[in-house]
């Protein structure tokens, strides 16, 4: 499928944690409007019209509190990858990573339901920033 643009209330977190010093790295490059690579994700196979994330909370959580949107990047196999050549302005390392969360993920993250410590579902990312407690204000230094 490749790039698209969507809203952030469409993209499911599979994951239950964000670390602050790996959101804070996010602010820093909005702030600088540095280019970030797009969050790999799979067109849902449990929820109609979402996305499940692949690799990029962090991306996903700072885009939710600041823009609303972000950019996907849908592959339709675990050897879809995100060519360097489509991101040329993205540091190499960060696509690797990617792509190898892709490969890594491909297969379980449509089937992971996140919870907190109650044991209820993390369905959303406004569920998982509140349950990870992280400060996603740009003013942080």
């Amino acid at each position: 499928m490749g790039v698209i643009n969507v809203k952030t209330d469409l993209v499911r977190p599979t994951q239950d944690y964000l670390v602050q010093s790996t959101i804070d790295f996010y602010l820093r490059s909005l702030r600088s409007k540095k280019p970030l690579p797009p969050v790999p994700a799979l067109a849902s196979l449990c929820y109609d019209g979402r996305y499940d994330v692949l690799d990029g909370h962090h991306n996903l959580a700072v885009a939710h509190a600041h823009t609303r949107d972000v950019v996907l990047w849908v592959p339709e196999s675990p050897r879809d990858f995100m060519p360097y050549s489509m991101f040329p302005e993205i540091n190499p390392q960060h696509i690797d990573t990617c792509n190898q969360q892709i490969q890594r993920r491909f297969t379980m993250a449509p089937f992971y339901v996140p919870s907190d410590h109650s044991a209820n579902d993390i369905l959303t990312i406004d569920a998982l920033i509140s349950h990870a407690g992280v400060k996603l204000s740009l003013d942080r230094r």
